[in-house]
């Protein structure tokens, strides 16, 4: 499995995960109202405070640099937790 690790299907998926539940949520939390609901990732933040456009933007990924793209590839993955527990 860890060939897998910053594989640009991968990313890409997980981006396209990550992207999907958030709007989802901010379609529920536009009738609900705000939450006040920690992140799991930054447990300093609300976790409707996370800017998740930023985070992807940086979790793009980039053949040149391998070792990035395995970071973005965990970060996605905790994006995902994130993201679902909120």
């Amino acid at each position: 499995m860890t060939e897998l690790l910053g594989n640009k299907l991968c990313i890409d998926s997980l981006s396209n995960d990550v992207s999907n539940v958030s709007k989802v949520i901010s379609s529920i939390t536009s009738r609900l109202g705000q939450t006040n609901y920690l992140s799991w990732k930054y447990p300093d933040k609300l976790a409707s405070d996370v800017d998740i456009a930023d985070l992807l933007e940086m979790c793009e990924y980039d053949a040149k640099f391998e070792e990035e793209n395995k970071i973005s590839h965990l970060l996605l993955l905790e994006l995902v937790i994130d993201r679902y527990s909120f």
